[in-house]
């Protein structure tokens, strides 16, 4: 990190497994490299764990003893640059350090705030899947095509843009339904959706028997992808503090496929279906 925010060491550990001359080279070499931003002299050699050294000696009677000395641990250079380190730079580590806080503070703030944004976003998203699971079962539709568009509404993504501060006009929310309704066919979401939800309700030959139940819980389920989907793509939007009208389709298209894979597991699907069921049963 840049001298400016960060003032910095650099230890050159392990000198015991190179030859006295290559040492030498080697940290010449990185002093030279890191110049530019590091002083030379906050370069030093280290060795921070214990070194086994193999002696041999012979006797004058011919005999032979081996033995393994230890030698303990070498940072007395790196201490003695710590302490002029710090004595110099006391001004820049209080700044580094208060650098840090502020953005640990404003990370959590960020944190705090997609949670109360997502609490916000979700009951939005569960009013736009009853609607859509109601008109449908009341009205089926036939092609996949027409289903992934109904499961796009384009208020609930200006309710969206709004909660994550992207407020896009209704003209840009029907652009952006229009879009986000090509992804999910072109990537098969829709299809597989449809498909799965009905081998659910399969099970159940109560419910199967009323076809148009199947078809409300698949939309309810794509519009269940989608709301996730915007969610996540408006707050990275806003994370980055990027404020675009428009939906970038591969981006979108990387958080839908996550979203979607997620949401297939066996015991989150099985409760979806149920409780869309019974809310599909009591408002038809």
């Amino acid at each position: 990190m840049h001298q400016r925010y960060y003032p910095c060491l650099i230890a050159f550990n392990k000198q015991d497994q190179y030859e006295k001359e290559d040492k030498k080279v080697i940290i010449e070499k990185i002093r030279q490299q890191v110049k530019p931003i590091i002083d030379p002299n906050n370069v030093t050699s280290i060795n921070s764990t214990s070194i086994k050294i193999k002696n041999l000696q012979y006797n004058s009677d011919g005999s032979s003893e081996k033995w393994i000395e230890k030698q303990p641990p070498n940072i007395i250079s790196l201490v003695s640059r710590l302490k002029i380190f710090e004595t110099d730079n006391k001004q820049q580590l209080l700044l580094a350090r208060n650098w840090r806080k502020a953005i640990e503070i404003k990370q959590q703030t960020k944190t705090i705030s997609n949670v109360v944004k997502y609490n916000k976003a979700m009951p939005i998203i569960k009013k736009y899947e009853l609607i859509a699971a109601t008109v449908i079962s009341i009205n089926p539709i036939s092609s996949v095509d027409f289903l992934a568009t109904a499961a796009i509404n384009t208020q609930m993504i200006i309710d969206l843009s709004n909660i994550y501060k992207q407020g896009f006009t209704f003209s840009q929310g029907k652009i952006a339904a229009i879009a986000i309704g090509k992804i999910i066919v072109q990537l098969g979401i829709a299809e597989l959706s449809i498909h799965t939800i009905s081998n659910l309700l399969k099970s159940n030959m109560i419910t199967y028997i009323l076809g148009s139940l199947s078809q409300g819980v698949s939309v309810a389920y794509l519009t269940h992808i989608v709301g996730l989907s915007l969610i996540e793509y408006f707050q990275e939007q806003s994370d980055s503090d990027i404020n675009s009208s428009e939906i970038d389709v591969t981006k979108f298209s990387q958080i839908i496929n996550k979203i979607f894979t997620k949401t297939q597991q066996r015991d989150l699907l099985n409760t979806f279906v149920k409780q869309t069921s019974s809310k599909i049963s009591a408002t038809t």
